[in-house]
């Protein structure tokens, strides 16, 4: 084996394990996204119930 042969088949590799490194990075980033929206979705959910029962003339502020 020559070594322009290893130097490449190393840089190939090397290439390799950057791009995954970049996709778990990337997935990363996806799912702390999901959790923050997760997260919002499940304390709208509870501000919704902790609201009054609109149906008993009582106004209910989304806005905050």
């Amino acid at each position: 084996m020559d070594l322009t042969s290893t130097a490449g088949t190393a840089m190939a590799m090397q290439r390799a394990q950057l791009g995954d490194q970049a996709s778990l990075a990337a997935i990363k980033e996806q799912l702390q996204a999901q959790q923050a929206i997760a997260q919002v979705v499940t304390e709208g959910q509870q501000r919704v119930q902790a609201a009054p029962d609109p149906g008993k003339g009582h106004l209910v502020d989304i806005s905050a």
